[in-house]
């Protein structure tokens, strides 16, 4: 069986670029963070607290009941 190896892209550039981003910053429709995860605008996130990070690092897992979620509105990187 031949299989077809689909390359999709991992970061994509949103066109055109939002006429009230931050002068400086390309805007995109999906980022990978850290090489590992890719991040989609409208995808739903768990996020801890700067302190907190540090410490779930650490242990290799975080108390859900402590995470606030959020839904990714812009993805952006700041040129330069």
């Amino acid at each position: 069986m031949d299989f077809v190896l689909n390359l999709l892209h991992q970061e994509v550039l949103l066109v055109p670029q939002p006429e009230d981003g931050m002068e400086g910053c390309s805007y995109y429709m999906t980022l990978m963070r850290d090489g590992e995860m890719q991040l989609h605008v409208g995808d739903a996130v768990y996020v801890t607290q700067e302190d907190e990070q540090r410490a779930n690092r650490a242990l290799g897992m975080a108390c859900r009941d402590r995470l606030d979620i959020f839904r990714i509105e812009r993805l952006w990187i700041a040129d330069g």
